[in-house]
């Protein structure tokens, strides 16, 4: 299954959901409360009987910026991937108790050296998992490990969060008002996508 074909499938059954923000003298929100300088990052999952306290989505958010390096020539790239300069492709390694999640999952994201730092966050249904788990509930840790082959990319801060069912309102009200900053979702999946796929100008809704 290729980038195109696995977005396509995730965003038709609603289970993905990324979003872009310019940082303007700030970094990740405060809903992230598990965060690290570092490319992989470890969430716990709490065990809970109650299934108004089991989680739904999973939410991995990156702060990264762009810079010029003279010494590198992207030309070199020109022939494989004629796109280098405008987009930076990160590539999500998800581990569990179950092992290495596979396959990967690839998105793409802009690079403008112009635009300074970045956020980049995708929030996953718990529904994709299971695509690739077989015992889910078994859970007690999602690790992830971030890779990208732009040399000129660097990740500044990573942070994730997990959204329980009893959680919800409270943290859409919260993110609600982040999303009239976000650059328009269409037109960059759009780009990053080739028009192969048409995302929804809305997000799921939760409840």
């Amino acid at each position: 299954m290729n980038i195109v074909e696995n977005f396509s499938k995730l965003h038709d059954n609603s289970m993905l959901w990324p979003g872009i923000w310019l940082l303007f003298g700030f970094g990740l929100p405060e809903w992230y409360k598990i965060r690290s300088i570092d490319s992989c990052i470890t969430r716990k999952i709490n065990k809970d009987p109650d299934d108004n306290s089991k989680w739904y989505a999973y939410s991995h958010a990156i702060v990264y910026e762009a810079h010029v390096d003279e010494k590198l020539n992207s030309r070199s790239f020109d022939v494989i991937r004629p796109d280098y300069d405008e987009f930076v492709e990160f590539v999500y390694r998800f581990e569990t108790d179950e092992g290495l999640l596979k396959p990967p999952l690839v998105l793409r994201a802009p690079k403008d050296y112009s635009l300074g730092l970045l956020r980049f966050e995708v929030h996953i249904l718990a529904k994709w998992f299971l695509e690739w788990s077989n015992n889910l509930e078994g859970w007690s840790y999602i690790k992830t490990s971030i890779e990208t082959h732009s040399p000129d990319v660097e990740i500044i801060e990573c942070g994730v969060c997990l959204h329980y069912w009893n959680t919800t309102r409270e943290l859409y009200s919260q993110i609600g008002p982040q999303y009239q900053y976000a650059i328009d979702v269409v037109h960059y999946l759009a780009n990053c996508y080739r028009r192969s796929v048409s995302p929804a100008t809305e997000p799921p809704c939760f409840f």
